[in-house]
């Protein structure tokens, strides 16, 4: 590791290793210092460290790995995957530096972890420009696999949150594997990991690994007594039913979600909200529309009956009746939805569903053109998203309106892909 930060420093200084160890050692010997062959002296630290502009300490405790460095490295590990007393102002009072890599590195990847679940592109682009990207590609697999334990473990929840994100879910899939054996011990966090290991397996459609992931950590949570997570699991436990098409099991498990939050503590009304949404995308999906509208209309009251509620929650609500307009080929109503939603407070994924709705309510008036337009802005967002039911209406979108202006190869591919995709769904 200490070969590592001293060519990190290097890069940033703009210096070459020959000028760094001018006068203090030979090139050949500082190699071999740094490949761990011969001990780094004190005193070559310290002429080191003023050169490259850094504490003794920083240099000479690069390979701290220490049991109490590794717990430091391990706690904040430990906040970031089960996101506890995680928010913005706390992320930025971790400190960037430390003497030992273990906790500099360690806690980089993790901030981008943070970075990425909050969606705070310019913190991740940052990070990644300043610091982490000369350690990512410095340190592939083979190599991670060396490190001390919290590096590792650190690395590899990167990795697999980074590929799932980009939709590379056999990738992400492939570090879920490697990261799991290295959490056992810890329940909590084994558990938190497995519940992404089922969600990537669904979409992956490996059923009966998904299944088998399902069974093992409800086994866990049962024997430990670890009722809090009863909610998530069955939460987890009913998209994979819905996606077999087993829409009755899918209900009652959600249902069974439902129930079992009594076991959980303030985390309730988010899984809450999580049920109402899932309830209401499947009696959609499944053209039960009255019941999806009485379903909105529950989650509606219970928002009201809360304090403190985020604006986007009823850019939602309002979402949620545009799907239910739109499935019920209610034209005038969906086109009253959206001009109320033009002013409203959205996330960026609740801009693209904005246009995602435009982009039909136009198709249905046959603006052709407008359609046509809206598909193909928000197309490069749903395909990032691996959304197959949105993607499905867009490259149908694209195909009609590409016929009625006689772009009949365009048309065809767009077929083409919603061909692919139906086969694959």
């Amino acid at each position: 590791m200490l070969k590592e930060r001293i060519n990190f420093l290097i890069q940033q200084k703009g210096m070459t290793r020959k000028t760094l160890v001018n006068g203090l050692v030979t090139l050949p010997h500082f190699s071999n210092i740094l490949a761990g062959r011969y001990l780094l002296a004190d005193d070559i630290a310290k002429q080191l460290g003023k050169r490259l502009g850094v504490t003794t300490d920083y240099i000479l405790r690069t390979e701290d790995s220490s049991l109490e460095i590794n717990n430091q490295a391990d706690k904040f590990f430990r906040q970031v995957v089960l996101f506890q007393q995680m928010n913005d102002a706390y992320v930025a009072s971790v400190p960037e530096k430390n003497d030992a890599l273990v906790i500099e590195l360690s806690t980089a990847l993790m901030k981008a972890c943070y970075f990425q679940a909050t969606n705070n592109r310019a913190s991740y682009q940052a990070l990644h420009e300043i610091y982490l990207n000369f350690y990512l590609e410095n340190f592939d697999d083979s190599s991670i696999l060396t490190l001390p334990l919290p590096l590792r473990k650190a690395f590899f929840y990167y990795k697999l949150q980074f590929y799932r994100s980009n939709s590379k879910l056999e990738e992400s899939f492939g570090y879920i594997e490697r990261l799991l054996p290295m959490l056992e011990e810890d329940a909590e966090i084994w558990i938190a990991v497995k519940k992404i290991e089922m969600e990537v397996l669904v979409v992956l459609r490996l059923f009966d690994k998904a299944k088998k992931s399902f069974e093992d950590t409800l086994h866990r949570v049962q024997t430990e007594n670890l009722s809090h997570h009863l909610s998530s699991l069955y939460i987890a436990e009913s998209a994979y039913c819905f996606y077999l098409k087993l829409y009755e099991e899918a209900f009652v498990n959600l249902a069974k979600a439902e129930e079992y939050l009594v076991y959980m503590n303030d985390s309730a009304g988010s899984y809450l909200v999580t049920i109402f949404n899932n309830r209401i995308l499947m009696l959609i999906a499944t053209n039960q529309l009255v019941s999806a509208v009485q379903e909105v209309e529950r989650l509606e009251k219970y928002l009201r009956q809360q304090k403190n509620i985020d604006a986007t929650f009823w850019t939602l609500i309002e979402l949620h009746k545009a799907d239910i307009a739109l499935a019920g080929g209610s034209v005038t109503t969906l086109e009253e939805i959206l001009a109320g939603l033009q002013k409203a407070n959205k996330t960026s994924d609740q801009v693209y569903a904005v246009k995602f709705y435009q982009c039909q309510l136009a198709l249905l008036q046959e603006n052709f053109k407008a359609a046509e337009a809206l598909a193909e802005e928000c197309l490069p967002f749903f395909e990032q998203a691996n959304s197959a039911n949105r993607l499905i209406l867009i490259y149908e979108t694209i195909a009609i309106c590409a016929e009625q202006t006689r772009q009949y190869k365009k048309s065809s591919d767009m077929y083409k892909k919603m061909t692919q995709l139906l086969k694959m769904n």
